[in-house]
């Protein structure tokens, strides 16, 4: 079921990093996944964000109570008091609406107070709003966790996949293995026309796309390896979502063998996602071919009214066996960079009230901008060793103790 994003492009949106420490997962671990929205909201949307804009506006006393009522919901989760959890997290959505944080949580506290629909509705509105891999990894476990709980498993499946995909979590990976490895799309095709065949009319839903939208599905021209495309499906026209993916050949046809990014322009939320597959190179490893895939996923998301912008970049590696079976057991981010600004040229000189928010906002989280990068080694066994050089990432721990391509 689909449903609407009553969002426009006035509302002031927030993506900051949660976390749900009552189950053990942080935002550090978990990844969003596209759903499918309302067409008739989506494309609104998308024609309040070319309109004209107001100017930022956001009032110190809104900004209290956001953070008041933010924290009497956590107090509340905390101690599983579901329904008041969630009558909190509303009043902070009427203090700074379209909040991406205070929407997550009301998704999550929603699902345990048993209201699955609201949820849903919920954890809807808190995709799109949401720009940081962190937070959009936060709102698809609660979908996840909503389609599992309503009966959807291929829903469920691609949505607990999409945050692996990004994060490496036990949780997420426990609740995907419970749901067994079926998909609809899983298996091996005779071409590409077959498998895209299959994307485009049985995996929809997890676009981020208007529902009635055209949807293509096709090879891109990236210089490669025999045997390993590119192939780029979704909506091409904004507002929308298109995803790229490997398709490999092997003994019993073409598969999907592994997501590489996604570009998404929701039109009205301030959030602008691209990717770019950079290059496909291929070597042999102890008597096997192996292709070494790098690519690059950006995305720009403007919150708070404008006045706050978020810029995340991160380079993959992606590495694939093509044999008779062929696969992509090895992917991870091999350098990230993160940049939280503050956009004080969109405030007049006159408006002293949202001057002084914005002082408030930047003590509250003071801007920053921060990188971390790694290098890699496959040895003549193919087995991948990680070695970190800037920072340390808690989620590349498997990789940097070896992990085997085969």
């Amino acid at each position: 079921m689909r449903y609407a994003i009553f969002l426009s492009a006035s509302l002031t949106l927030l993506a900051c990093r949660s976390s749900h420490t009552d189950v053990g997962i942080t935002d550090a671990g978990l990844a969003a996944a596209p759903l499918a929205v309302d067409a008739s909201a989506l494309a609104a949307s998308g024609r309040d964000a070319g309109a004209a804009q107001p100017k930022p506006s956001l009032s110190g006393r809104n900004l209290a109570l956001y953070n008041k009522h933010l924290a009497a919901g956590r107090a509340h989760a905390a101690a599983k008091r579901w329904p008041e959890a969630a009558l909190s997290f509303e009043a902070a959505l009427a203090a700074v609406p379209g909040s991406a944080r205070a929407l997550s949580e009301l998704g999550y506290a929603a699902f345990f107070a048993g209201d699955l629909e609201k949820a849903r509705r919920t954890n809807d509105l808190a995709l799109a709003a949401a720009g940081e891999p962190a937070q959009k990894a936060q709102v698809l476990f609660n979908q996840g966790m909503v389609e599992e709980k309503q009966g959807h498993a291929e829903q469920a499946r691609a949505r607990y996949r999409a945050s692996l995909a990004l994060r490496p979590n036990a949780v997420v990976q426990k609740r995907l293995d419970a749901l067994g490895p079926a998909s609809p799309c899983d298996g091996a095709f005779t071409d590409l026309a077959a498998l895209c065949s299959c994307r485009t009319t049985r995996e929809r839903d997890i676009l981020l796309s208007p529902g009635d939208s055209a949807l293509t599905c096709a090879e891109q021209p990236t210089r490669g390896v025999d045997g390993l495309k590119v192939v780029r499906w979704g909506s091409d026209t904004a507002p929308g979502e298109s995803q790229r993916f490997l398709a490999a050949r092997g003994k019993s046809g073409w598969r999907n063998v592994a997501e590489v990014g996604s570009d998404f322009e929701p039109g009205a939320f301030g959030v602008h996602n691209g990717a770019s597959v950079d290059s496909i190179t291929g070597r042999t490893v102890d008597g096997r071919r192996i292709a070494v895939v790098e690519w690059t996923q950006n995305n720009v998301d403007t919150n708070m009214a404008g006045l706050e912008l978020n810029m995340y970049e991160a380079h993959h590696v992606t590495l694939c066996v093509l044999d008779d079976e062929p696969r992509c057991p090895v992917s991870f981010p091999l350098r990230e960079t993160e940049t939280l600004a503050y956009q004080r040229d969109l405030v007049d000189e006159s408006d002293t009230e949202t001057r002084d928010t914005l002082t408030e906002m930047e003590a509250n989280r003071p801007a920053f901008s921060s990188e971390t990068s790694a290098t890699y080694t496959v040895d003549e066994h193919g087995t991948v060793k990680v070695t970190e050089t800037r920072g340390k990432r808690p989620h590349l721990a498997p990789f940097v103790r070896g992990v085997s391509l085969w």
